[in-house]
């Protein structure tokens, strides 16, 4: 199975002779997951609430709760300078950070220590390279060796 954060295309580009995406034309989305599952693994529930602005998507609620880890943010997707603009603000906390982590498929050398992840992850392009974004910014790779974060703050509790 490969890994939730290789399920993303290839790259971010329109193809040539066509505009990206434009988020002033999108749709809001209101999403509510009872049992959001990756592989064998139970990751929680999920809701995603957004609403249209005049330059795009705001997310105003982004949560996912479950038994290792509970995240909740903000985000948007809006057109600045001429192209589509993405960022989003989580904060996750859980008793069990690395749990989750493995279930992602990074080998997280964290085991049942609490604590806390801050993520401000801020890219040019849409949504989809949520996944592109969060690799650079959790501080493990997949190999589990540990890594010096670009955008974002581990802490302990």
């Amino acid at each position: 199975m490969k890994s939730i954060l290789d399920q993303e295309p290839k790259d971010n580009k329109a193809p040539a002779g066509k505009r990206p995406t434009d988020p002033r034309q999108a749709h809001t989305l209101d999403l509510d997951i009872k049992q959001l599952v990756w592989g064998k693994y139970l990751l929680g529930y999920m809701t995603l609430r957004s609403r249209a602005v005049s330059d795009g998507l705001e997310f105003t609620r982004i949560s996912l709760t479950g038994p290792a880890m509970s995240i909740k943010g903000r985000g948007s997707w809006l057109w600045t300078d001429g192209g589509p603009h993405s960022n989003f603000s989580l904060t996750a906390r859980g008793q069990d950070p690395g749990r989750f982590l493995r279930s992602l498929e990074f080998r997280a050398p964290l085991h049942r220590a609490p604590g806390t992840i801050d993520l401000d992850l801020d890219w040019p392009g849409t949504p989809v390279r949520f996944a592109r974004v969060l690799r650079t910014a959790v501080p493990f790779d997949q190999s589990g060796i540990h890594k010096e974060p670009r955008e974002k703050q581990w802490q302990s509790e």
